[in-house]
């Protein structure tokens, strides 16, 4: 029972790690990063080191797999309380 997480970077650093709950599954090394994830409902976010993003919280069907894009995060005027400067949104969202 696994799905698919296909992350794209955009502006992200490439050193930045996905966490899924407080497991890290890997860098952002490519433009778009896949990642093999349990089927259900998980909580992300992007780790650079003491930086987090906003914690996203998805559900992924068994075979599904959920395209999602690193983008500015346009709320977050003290980052720092506020989970940063980025945060995931569907790959497909228009901005």
């Amino acid at each position: 029972m696994s799905a698919t997480l296909r992350i794209h970077r955009g502006h992200a650093s490439a050193d930045r790690i996905l966490m899924v709950g407080s497991d890290e599954l890997g860098r952002l090394a490519e433009a778009v990063t896949t990642f093999t994830v349990p089927a259900g409902h998980h909580v992300i976010r992007l780790k650079l080191g003491p930086y987090h993003s906003v914690a996203t919280q998805v559900e992924v069907a068994e075979g599904a797999v959920l395209d999602l894009k690193a983008v500015e995060d346009p709320d977050a005027i003290l980052p720092l309380v506020q989970g940063g400067y980025l945060k995931l949104e569907p790959a497909s969202a228009q901005r």
